[in-house]
Parts: C-alpha cells; structure tokens; sequence
C-alpha cells in the first residue's frame, strides 16, 4: 500500500477522546486521593498513564503519516511505542485481574510471569517486524500492516484469552454483577478490534483501553461522597489512613459525633449546616463519615488545628450551641492533635470511642498532650490484644490470671474464688480491665482472651490440689456475647479436660441479658454446660436490667449481689430492706448468695443479716496472682 493508505479511514476523534478522558481520570484521582489498596491504585494508575500515551504515540504517527512521511524512523517509533504502550496496559489489567478473582498464590507468579514473559516477547517481535517482514514494515517504497498475523495482534489474543480464563475459572469469586460487566468489557474490546482491523484502521482501538479503566474505577474503586454533608465514606479513609502512614504523616484530627436514636441519618438540614460550617472554616480539609453519626475531619498540614485554633473555638463556642439549640440532638465535638498511630479504620473507631467515652454531651474541647499519649497507649494495647487472639496461645504469657478469695461463711474458710484477668505488656506494665476490656470488646478477641484465662485457671487448680490444698471451685467471667459461638460448650469442657481436673471445679459468671434471642441462647447454653457438672453464677444481681422471673428461669447456682446495692443499703434502710427480700427469696428458692464488695464489719454484718452463704471484698483480700492463692486456703491433711 501507498503510505497516505497507512492511516485508511483513521480519524482523530477516538485518540483525542482518549487522551481527554486519561488526563481527566488522573486528576480525578489525584483530587479525590487514593482508592482502595495503593497497590491496586497504582496500577490503575499507571495504565491510565500507559494508555494516554500511547494514544499521543498514534496521534504523532498520523501526523508524522499527514505531513513528513519521508521521515520513517519516526514512523516506526511511534507505532512501536502505540503498541508497545497498549500491551503493557493490557499486561497490568491481567495482573489486576488475578488479585482480584483471587487468584491462587502458588499459580499467580507463574501467570504473571507467562504473560510478562509473551508481552514483552510481541513488543521485541512487533520492534523487528522491518527485519521479519511480519507486522508493519516498509519494502520497496511500498508499505505493509498485517490484518492478523503481526505480532501486536497475536499478543493481544493472547492476553484477552489469559482474563477471559480467569473470568470463567473463577467466576465463583466476583459477584455477579463484575463478572458480567468484565465479560461484556472483554467482548466488546474484541469486537471493535475485529472491526477495526478489518477496516484497516484504529481510530477506536485505543479508546477500547480506556473502558475497562473506567470500569473498573467506577464498580471497583468508587468512593462516593455523600453530597448532604460532602463527607467520603469508610473506604475513602482506610485509602487516606495508608496514604498518611506511606509518607509518615502526622495528622489532625476533628471528631464530631452527633446522637441519632431512632434516626436512620442525619436530617437534610443539619446535614447541609455540617457541609457549609467545614467548607467555610476548612476548605482543604477531607470529611469522613466514620460510622452511623460520627464524623472525622482530616485537617491539611496548612490547616493544623494550632494555626486554624481561631477557627475552631468559633465552631465550639459559636456555632455548635446554635445548631444544638435548633436540631436538639446531642453532640460531642473533640479535636485531635498530631495522630501518627493510626493504621486502620477499625483502630480509628477505637480511638473515637476511647476518647469520646468521658464526655459529657453538648461539650467540646481541644485534646491535651497528655490524652494523646492515653490513645497512643490504648492504640498498641489494641494491637497487642490483637496479636495475643491471632496467636491463640492458650499459655500466652501477656495474658495474667488474678483472683480475688472468696469466704465461705458457714464453714468460715476460704474455698473459692473468682478469676481476674490482666494484661502484661513491656511497654506499659500491668493493664487492668477498665482499659483494656472495652477495646476487646471493640476488636471482638475477647473470646480469645477468655480462653487463655479458663486454661490458665484450670491449670493453676491444677497445680492447687497437687500441692495439696482444698479448693471448692474458682469462678471465671464470661461476656454472654461469648456464648454464641456454637462451639463455646465444647471449647470449655475440652480445656477443662486438658488440665485434668473435675468440671465440678470450675464455675462460669454470666451477667443477665436483657435481649431476647440472646436469652433463649444462654439458657441452652447453660443447660449443656450444667449437664457436664459445672456450675454458674449470676453476676452483677441489682443492676441494670435484673428480671426475677428470668433469673429463675436461667437455672444460676450462685447468685451474686453487686457491690453497688451493697453500699447503697448501708445508707438507705428502703434499699436494706429490698436487698434482704431478694436474698432470702433467692435462698427459698435454693439459690447459694454472695455478696462482692464487703470492705468493712458493717458490709459483712449486713451481709450476714441476709443469710449470705460466700462472701468477697477488699476486707479480706485484693486481686491477687492466682499463684498466692495457697496462702488462703486450707491445707487437706
């Protein structure tokens, strides 16, 4: 063919449009930050940079083509580098494609290697094609482009059949809605470049490129704000998290949580006050909707809070007493300086929590350097509790058994006892549960801890009765959140049985739920556990939610009464009263009573008036390591 027939039918349209759409996906992207993984981002990323500039390379070969055709090394580099670019954009979607269908890890590599290895293999073939005469090449003044047989197109089969594979050998893991939208892309690819070759033109084959980008950006990696309030959502800020932990930034923070009982979202016209109050004070600042009613604004580093202070006290002072007083839903507002700890959303909700926990509602307040250093503290006891339920070492040395001695009023010795957790960690010392507690229960490892606690217990009676000592039982707390596991009964006895001891040794204390389903499942449970012989107690009886009828019906064998009622009782001869009723009803009812917090004769005189049958304060001991509890108890001659 002559060298004007090179460019057919070719039109400018579909490369510009490339061009336009891959420059404005890149400032999408860098406006809007990061999307999911960075791994992922950067991949995405560096095919859209692939794509544009192969699209400029097909620009330059037309007009190379148009005006100086005489200049043919330019035409060769420009269609070398057309396609060159293209497949390794192809190259980088099949490596997308692998992480996500999950491809297994054993046969990733190999793939990746084996499409590397052909990529790389059609481009050096596609630069040779003027020595192998196969592909675009010129011989004798006359110009050659193969329909099919050139190296380019081969390599492009190639790689459309290694997604098209993975599409359909592993199409159980993608949802539908992926899988159909992916497969459809391929098609549609395929069916342009048909057309196309066919035509002898590309006018569409690159913008054919940019389709599965934006696919995938759109159903993939979308972060859709919330246009009521401006705010992205939590994938937003676990992409924004590890953008500030790359480039080691410290950042801070402002917290707004704003009380919705009963309420699915924040109203319209709050939510429009919220988006006008941050853009007006802080332009640049991002806003995240952490969770349902507490909002994370991430200040830049211009607009730190010691610079934007002014600001701020305006919003705390000014604003939000306004907006209260108009909306009536309460609020807690915190401002956070210098947070360089944070390495997940979930360790962001914990810190939310944390930090949020003291305040009184309607109130806000710039953070201290000194409760900085608290949420740091509580961060890396986060992490530790973390790895300690990851490990699942039921000897886990971070993990220490306390206990506290109980008496056993009719024979006035010490029997039982109740076993305490602590927590040990180098860098802090001894943790006690007021702290590390709510952060288990946020991190949901609580049950991991329990277990290292029931083994470590099981193994100290163990050791009890060997060195000779009598020991009726020793109590160990459950949180009733713990009990759904289907394999908790069996967990329990099989610890038990490990340590070689009678499950008669071994008490469970439960405090009473006040949900339905949770009921009928503790109940169950209850009934399993006592039907290997061991047995339970109610904990915290006088708080809370404390049904009569339910405590009957959950078949307790002890049945403790708080510290709370305790010390009421001393001062108010009504809740005297009340608190001897329930105990002597609970003893006609067979029940075993022990009253905790006796610190003095007079909780233990009053104690006795209602019949206690165990007894357990600080008049007779603290917490101590499991260890010490021989010094309490009688020696079995």
């Amino acid at each position: 063919m002559n060298i004007e027939d090179l460019i057919g039918t070719y039109s400018y349209a579909g490369d510009v449009a490339a061009v336009i759409t891959c420059f404005v996906l890149l400032v999408i992207i860098r406006q809007a930050l990061f999307f999911t993984t960075e791994n992922d981002f950067k991949q995405v990323a560096k095919a859209i940079r692939l794509v544009m500039v192969a699209a400029l390379a097909n620009i330059a070969f037309a007009l190379v083509i148009t005006y100086t055709p005489q200049l043919t090394v330019l035409l060769y580099l420009y269609r070398d580098i057309y396609h060159a670019f293209l497949l390794w954009a192809l190259y980088l979607f099949t490596m997308y494609l692998t992480r996500l269908v999950g491809f297994p890890e054993n046969k990733y590599k190999m793939l990746i290697n084996v499409v590397g290895a052909v990529v790389n293999l059609g481009i050096f073939a596609d630069i040779l094609s003027p020595i192998t005469k196969v592909g675009f090449y010129e011989e004798n003044g006359l110009w050659y482009d193969s329909t099919y047989i050139k190296p380019f197109t081969v390599t492009y089969i190639f790689c459309m059949l290694a997604m098209a594979y993975m599409l359909l050998a592993y199409r159980k893991r993608l949802i539908r809605q992926l899988r159909v939208t992916f497969i459809a892309m391929e098609a549609i690819m395929a069916l342009v470049m048909i057309l196309e070759n066919t035509q002898d033109s590309n006018t569409y084959t690159t913008f054919t490129f940019v389709v599965p980008i934006i696919t995938i950006l759109i159903l993939v990696h979308s972060k859709p704000f919330d246009l009521l309030t401006g705010s992205m959502d939590q994938v937003a800020f676990a992409s924004f998290i590890e953008h500030v932990n790359r480039r080691k930034l410290s950042v801070d923070y402002i917290i707004l949580e704003i009380k919705l009982e009963g309420m699915k979202e924040l109203p319209e016209g709050l939510g429009r006050v919220l988006f006008t109050t941050w853009q007006t004070h802080f332009r640049k600042a991002m806003l995240f909707n952490l969770e349902k009613g507490v909002y994370v604004l991430a200040l830049s580093q211009k607009d730190s809070i010691e610079s934007m202070r002014e600001n701020i006290y305006t919003l705390i002072q000014e604003e939000l007493p306004v907006h209260y007083r108009a909306y009536m839903l309460d609020y807690k507002m915190l401002a956070l300086q210098n947070i360089d700890f944070i390495k997940g959303v979930e360790q962001m909700k914990d810190l939310v929590s944390f930090a949020l926990m003291k305040m009184d509602y309607n109130t806000s307040r710039i953070s201290t350097e000194d409760e900085i250093y608290r949420y740091s503290k509580m961060e890396y006891i986060g992490e530790q509790l973390q790895d300690i339920y990851e490990k699942g070492d039921l000897n886990d040395n971070r993990v220490k058994v306390y206990c506290q001695p109980v008496k056993n009023v009719k024979q006035d010795v010490f029997d039982t006892a109740e076993a305490l957790m602590r927590i040990e960690l180098d860098e802090y010392g001894m943790i006690y549960p007021d702290v590390f507690i709510p952060i288990a229960e946020r991190r949901m490892v609580i049950h991991g801890l329990s277990k290292i606690i029931l083994n470590k217990t099981c193994a100290a009676i163990h050791q009890i009765m060997e060195d000779g000592f009598e020991i009726e039982r020793v109590s160990v707390n459950f949180a009733v959140e713990e009990l759904r596991d289907p394999q908790f009964c069996s967990e329990v006895v099989d610890i038990i049985k490990q340590n070689n001891i009678s499950v008669e040794k071994l008490a469970i204390e439960l405090t009473e739920t006040q949900n339905d389903s949770d009921y009928e499942m503790v109940r169950d449970r209850i009934n399993e556990l006592r039907r290997h012989g061991i047995k339970f107690y109610l904990d915290d009886f006088g708080t809370g939610y404390s049904n009569f009828d339910r405590v009957m019906k959950l078949g307790m064998d002890v049945v403790k009464f708080d510290r709370s009622l305790l010390l009421y009782s001393v001062e108010d001869d009504r809740a005297r009263y009340t608190m001897k009723h329930f105990s002597q009803s609970l003893k006609g009812l067979n029940y075993k009573i022990l009253f905790e917090g006796v610190e003095n004769e007079e909780h233990e005189m009053l104690c006795d008036e209602c019949g206690a049958d165990y007894l357990q304060g600080f008049k007779y001991s603290r917490p101590i390591p499991i260890e010490d509890l021989e010094e309490f108890l009688e020696y079995n001659d």
